[in-house]
């Protein structure tokens, strides 16, 4: 049973108990409790400020939440008129709360319009636009400014500025400003100082949280030098790839990943036109390990297997006869195994047969068939792969049964060819696991965490094959922190987080303004509101 029915029930049946006398004589504490819900949001509506939403989910705390029962019942001749009265009229604010809000803040907005216009004409150099002027009016708790590059951005959040302290909404050392780069901190500041005459406190959000750090644990920490410089992480990162390249049991992490994981496979079928497929190649520079440019992902997926099972191949490579005439150029197939003098092609067909929709079937079906008669009648060998073995995620599979079926022993390549193979691949990835480190640690996450959604994702290989090349990485670089007792600018922000949460540092600013918000991670983002979840309610 819920409030209202339990509040009801209990009043009708103490109804039969006490009587007419009795509902009366409790019916002037019913109607004190009424009108003093309804006088508070009489007096909420009446204050000269934009009423947040927060103010009447607290209206609503304090009051509505008491009187369900009281609202449930309509006895008339029984309960006595004017509390029917005030039920009624507070049951409406209830139902209608927000829409009576946003009509009653709508006509604070324009009223300000028209009383501020004098502050709104010079606050900056320039008349602001009546968009920047709605913009510093409405007060929500939380605010989100949108706009254009040099649509006045910084005049608004000038303007805002100027608009609190005219309001006496908060002191100046109640005001944080916070940008993203020490240049735009420093424009920001030098001109609120020069147009309003306030030194107000304007941050980055790492020199905030140094701030906080310091006051709250005694002792500002020390910044690696590879969070200070892209290129010193990305090194630091690439010295741990070699490393995990020499070692044995680390060696294939790597290598999975750079030979088959490092771009994101595409089928050949998924694209509507030969063109877009070529593009797709080209903007991913989908090469082998030792640099061919390739035709598909799947070429690219034999190359590299070939490469790293030890067996020396050509890309390529002109048949062994001549086959050229005036009407076809000379025969190539895809790889030549020299050592054991192997053809193998990649056909691009699924299991009926059929190319993509964007190239002939007849002619390509006919390609197939005069490549294999050609084999045939010049006794050479031709091992056959299939565009639906890459799609099934086979391809490497078969590929070495066929070639055992053969009689091919499969060996590896040496340390230093893969490690030289990898090289260039290796300086991006390093790229790669640096932005990632990034975001992993903003985001305060675990390892446990990317390993769960990366088994939900549609390519789960890709994404655990990652991971697994991740974990060691990012093992090295916190391992390299802690013996020089350094954090990065992630773990300052976290645990500027964690000092505000737990209590070791106390806020003063009842409003945070933040430039270029659109930049925020999920870390910058968790301090803002511990900050202003200390404060609570600005006013």
């Amino acid at each position: 049973m819920d409030n209202a029915l339990a509040w009801g029930s209990a009043l009708l049946a103490g109804i039969g108990v006490m009587g007419i006398y009795q509902v009366r004589r409790y019916a002037h504490t019913w109607l004190e409790r009424l009108r003093a819900a309804n006088q508070a949001f009489d007096g909420l509506i009446a204050q000269d400020i934009y009423l947040a939403n927060s103010y009447y989910q607290e209206w609503q705390a304090v009051h509505y939440v008491r009187l369900p029962g009281l609202l449930a019942l309509s006895l008339p001749g029984l309960i006595p008129g004017e509390v029917r009265q005030q039920a009624g009229i507070l049951r409406e604010r209830h139902s209608r709360g927000t829409a009576i809000l946003a009509k009653r803040n709508e006509e604070y907005v324009i009223a300000q319009l028209r009383d501020q216009r004098e502050f709104f004409e010079n606050v900056e150099r320039y008349p602001l636009t009546e968009s920047q002027r709605k913009a510093i009016i409405r007060d929500e708790n939380n605010n989100l400014v949108v706009a254009g590059a040099g649509t006045g951005k910084t005049s608004t959040i000038l303007g805002k500025v100027a608009f609190i302290l005219k309001k006496e909404w908060a002191k100046p050392e109640e005001i944080l400003l916070l940008a993203f780069t020490d240049k735009a901190k420093e424009e920001m500041e030098t001109r609120i100082e020069a147009r309003l005459g306030v030194a107000l406190q304007v941050s980055t959000f790492h020199s905030l949280g140094f701030r906080i750090i310091g006051q709250a644990e005694g002792l500002k920490p020390s910044i690696s030098k590879m969070a200070k410089d892209e290129r010193n992480l990305h090194e630091a990162i690439q010295v741990t790839l070699d490393a995990l390249l020499v070692e044995e049991t680390t060696r294939e992490v790597v290598t999975t990943y750079l030979a088959y994981y490092l771009r994101p496979y595409r089928s050949e079928f998924e694209f509507e036109s030969k063109g877009e497929h070529i593009g797709y190649l080209r903007s991913n520079d989908i090469r082998t390990l030792k640099g061919e440019l390739v035709k598909s992902f799947g070429e690219c997926v034999i190359a590299n297997w070939l490469f790293l099972h030890g067996l020396k191949y050509e890309y390529e490579a002109s048949y062994k006869f001549p086959t050229a005439t005036p009407d076809r150029k000379q025969y190539q197939p895809d790889f030549y195994l020299p050592d054991a003098d192997i053809y193998i092609e990649y056909f691009g067909i699924d299991r009926n047969g059929d190319p993509p929709p964007y190239i002939s079937r007849r002619e390509y079906q006919d390609s197939i068939k005069w490549k294999r008669n050609l084999h045939a009648r010049s006794k050479t060998a031709l091992l056959e792969t299939f565009a639906y073995e890459m799609q099934e995620g086979q391809l490497a599979a078969q590929l070495e049964a066929r070639l055992r079926g053969r009689g091919i022993v499969l060996g590896k390549a040496s340390p230093d060819e893969v490690a030289a193979a990898s090289k260039e691949r290796a300086t991006q990835l390093a790229a790669l696991l640096g932005t990632f480190i990034h975001q992993f640690k903003s985001n305060g996450i675990s390892v446990a965490q990317l390993y769960e959604a990366a088994g939900r994702h549609r390519d789960v290989q890709r994404m655990e094959a990652f991971l697994a090349l991740f974990e060691p990485v990012l093992g090295k670089y916190e391992e390299t922190m802690r013996k020089t007792n350094e954090i990065d600018f992630e773990d300052m922000i976290n645990r500027a987080t964690a000092n505000v949460l737990e209590g070791r540092y106390r806020s003063q600013f009842r409003y945070v303004l933040v430039d270029e918000f659109q930049d925020i991670s999920r870390g910058r983002a968790r301090l803002l509101n511990a900050l202003l979840n200390q404060v609570g309610h600005r006013r």
